[in-house]
């Protein structure tokens, strides 16, 4: 996750990865919290999805 703050590029098939480990519930609450700043990161445009 840190790799893809400081790059600011996220491969979509780790997003996938992100998602499912943030439905499986088995987290704890500092890597719900890193994911949904990835997250975010995405949807404000800083970090980019690529294939």
């Amino acid at each position: 996750m840190s790799e893809a703050m400081r790059q600011g590029v996220l491969k979509r098939r780790d997003h996938l990865r992100l998602t499912s480990a943030l439905l499986s519930s088995q987290l704890s609450a500092e890597d719900r919290h890193q994911i949904n700043q990835v997250f975010d990161l995405v949807r404000a445009g800083r970090i980019r999805l690529t294939d």
